[in-house]
């Protein structure tokens, strides 16, 4: 029996009894994902209730598009556009195609995904609206680059992994599984891509001190693309390999590569080679070894 904490104000508890250790265990076999992993970063009481309780926060009944909704969505109709593309060298004429299905595309996922009659109309007509710009704006930008002399082969799409890692701290081997949105390669770098649909900016994907990437929140994005990093490198050897998001929550949705700060001013484009795999590791190991660690309680974070 799992214990559920008493409900006071001062921040939620959960100590890990041995019934919360053995779930972990089943965790350790099943598989953790980078989205679970930066939730316990953020919250590891929302963690504990969440992926351990199975307890999910509480969503009004709404007509209404979620943010989640809006993610899927989107994610959902790149997916389908690009489909046809993979592993082709990118052409101007590929991007007029995708332009001109966008409009279907994005009707089919938004009726499939809102399964209520008010699909249309009020905010969600708006969102909707937004939405189809945000994606036609991404495809023009991207159609431009291709225009200038760029070359973009996308290798892999919504890419499922799972893998098992020994994690030498823990004296175990830890399943880690996930999706990488998209794994492409652009003028010879090899790129590990993540659209995020929430606010992202550079700044939370430039870090200084290895550390951050694993106690502040904010580096939420950048700890998931450098994982996806480490777990595939064996899989996509490139000699140049970078990683960062694309946003889509605005018009302006450019990728955001991962980068480490010099100094006040000045950041460098972070290439993943193999010191930087052994710098990202050490800190997942300690993140891994601090939710393993029985004297340490999964604590509420305001």
């Amino acid at each position: 029996q799992l214990p559920f904490p008493e409900l006071e104000d001062k921040p939620k508890t959960a100590y890990k009894t041995q019934a919360v250790l053995d779930h972990l265990e089943e965790i350790r076999r099943s598989g953790f994902s980078p989205s679970s992993l930066t939730q316990y970063i953020r919250n590891p009481f929302s963690f504990y209730e969440q992926r351990m309780l199975k307890i999910q926060p509480v969503h009004e009944i709404s007509n209404q598009l979620s943010a989640m909704d809006k993610g899927t969505i989107m994610h959902k109709v790149l997916e389908i556009l690009y489909q046809p593309y993979l592993s082709q060298h990118m052409k101007i004429s590929n991007y007029d195609k995708m332009l001109e299905l966008l409009s279907n595309t994005l009707d089919s996922v938004f009726k499939s995904t809102l399964q209520n009659k008010e699909q249309r109309t009020g905010k969600n007509a708006l969102v909707y609206q937004v939405m189809k710009e945000i994606l036609k704006q991404f495809l023009i930008t991207e159609k431009q680059q291709v225009s200038d002399g760029d070359q973009i082969k996308i290798l892999a799409l919504e890419h499922d992994f799972s893998k098992f890692v020994y994690v030498a701290p823990l004296k175990k081997e830890i399943q880690f599984k996930g999706t990488v949105d998209r794994i492409d390669v652009v003028n010879d770098t090899l790129r590990f891509v993540d659209y995020k649909t929430g606010k992202v900016e550079a700044v939370d994907l430039a870090f200084s001190t290895w550390e951050e990437i694993r106690t502040l929140p904010k580096k939420n994005a950048l700890f998931q693309v450098l994982m996806y990093s480490y777990l595939l490198n064996q899989d996509f050897k490139y000699n140049t390999v970078i990683a960062g998001v694309i946003p889509l929550k605005t018009f302006k949705n450019d990728f955001l590569a991962v980068s480490q700060k010099e100094n006040i001013r000045k950041k460098v484009l972070l290439q993943i080679d193999e010191s930087v795999l052994h710098y990202f590791e050490k800190e997942l190991f300690d993140l891994i070894n601090e939710i393993f660690d029985p004297s340490i309680a999964f604590q509420e974070v305001h």
